[in-house]
């Protein structure tokens, strides 16, 4: 694993902790945004006043009579929402900033050979950053690091399969590759999340339990992250 995996990998709780917001709220969001009379309705005035989004919001006018009620927004960003591919996966900023608030135990934004050597297995991974060789590793050399690592076009963005793995990985500390009761627990605002995918209710997470969970929340070919996708879009 590349210092990159090591970042992907420390976001993977933080995806499940990630909801977009709803159609409702989008559409609510619009409206309440470009609604100047206050009809509860855009008109073909208010759209036009949507800027760069007014071709996006008027495809929403279903019986093609210039207006979009909420609706008919609503209806719209639904039906978009079905076939949003994920979000963008992490930035190499993002990943960096998320390894040095792991193992920066002193604060003081770099990781030294004892921070680097408590993160473990990813301690080589992590140490492959050190650009200048004095044995620690600055966030801008995570960030160049991470960034050489990434596959031209940026990050594949993680399946199901990658995000359990990725779970299991950083909360099973006894190696059973499954997560207790107590590994849940350790997972703070994600173990409401992770829990509710012990299917047979005995207690354990297994890796099976979780991909299904998973699949089920957020679709087998939704990726988990695509803020910039064509309905998301529409509430910039």
């Amino acid at each position: 694993m590349s210092v990159s995996g090591v970042g992907q990998s420390m976001s993977m709780l933080s995806m499940l902790q990630m909801k977009p917001p709803s159609a409702s709220d989008m559409a609510n969001k619009i409206i309440g945004d470009l609604d100047t009379n206050g009809d509860g309705a855009l008109s073909t005035d208010e759209i036009s006043a949507g800027g760069e989004q007014a071709q996006k919001i008027l495809s929403a006018d279903s019986d093609g009579d210039g207006n979009v009620t909420l609706d008919e927004l609503l209806a719209d960003i639904s039906k978009n929402q079905q076939n949003i591919g994920g979000m963008q996966p992490p930035s190499a900023e993002d990943m960096a900033n998320s390894i040095i608030e792991e193992f920066d135990t002193d604060g003081d934004g770099v990781l030294s050979t004892d921070e680097i050597s408590a993160s473990g297995e990813h301690a080589q991974d992590i140490l492959g950053a050190d650009a200048d060789g004095d044995g620690t590793v600055t966030m801008d050399e995570l960030v160049i690091d991470i960034s050489e690592h990434q596959p031209m076009g940026g990050m594949q963005p993680p399946s199901v399969e990658d995000i359990a793995s990725g779970i299991i990985d950083e909360l099973d500390t006894d190696g059973d590759s499954a997560l207790s009761t107590d590994e849940i627990s350790a997972s703070g605002e994600s173990s409401t999340t992770i829990q509710a995918a012990d299917a047979n209710e005995d207690g354990t997470v297994t890796m099976e339990e979780l991909i299904a969970y998973l699949s089920e929340k957020y679709g087998e070919s939704q990726t988990m992250m695509d803020e910039q996708s064509s309905s998301l879009s529409l509430v910039a």
